[in-house]
């Protein structure tokens, strides 16, 4: 039995080292192409070769640019929707590929009470991809009630740096 907890107690040693966690700053730096797609479940939704308001609305829940920046794994930055508004966003990495962001409606506008949170992975490069863009995805979840939508709406998210 003592050889079994001296077992366990190394491992959990070696399991919780105190080493810094490095964050890839710039990689999260910049302008963002975000779009979020309803989750629906249903392989009959046609594929859209067009860019029609007809199959956007299918699968499409936002479009939108992000710009965010980040110093020492803390993340600030805006969602511009247009004519819908904008969120302030304030987060902070998690570990050297997970982020989570809050998206806070501003004050006196049209956003003002909106609260979104988001979850999202860096996305790593393919060794021998071509043109490859950097990218973010992730989920995203409505955590107040703004109108007639209500809190607890999920989506999934992905963003492709400009």
């Amino acid at each position: 039995m003592r050889y079994f907890f001296l077992i366990i107690t190394g491992l959990s040693l070696f399991n919780c080292s105190d080493e810094k966690q490095t964050f890839d700053d710039n990689l999260i730096n910049g302008e963002w192409v975000y779009r979020s797609m309803h989750n629906i479940p249903n392989e009959n939704i046609p594929f859209c070769e067009q860019d029609s308001l007809e199959c956007k609305n299918n699968l499409e829940f936002a479009t939108a640019i992000m710009r965010l920046t980040s110093k020492d794994g803390i993340i600030d930055g805006e969602l511009d929707m247009g004519q819908w508004g904008k969120l302030k966003m304030t987060g902070k990495f998690n570990s050297k590929t997970n982020f989570t962001i809050t998206g806070n409606g501003l004050k006196n506008t049209s956003t003002e009470g909106w609260i979104y949170d988001y979850n999202g992975y860096t996305i790593p490069k393919w060794q021998f991809g071509i043109d490859q863009k950097d990218a973010l995805l992730g989920s995203v979840i409505r955590s107040a009630d703004h109108g007639t939508s209500l809190k607890g709406k999920v989506a999934s998210f992905y963003m492709v740096k400009k």
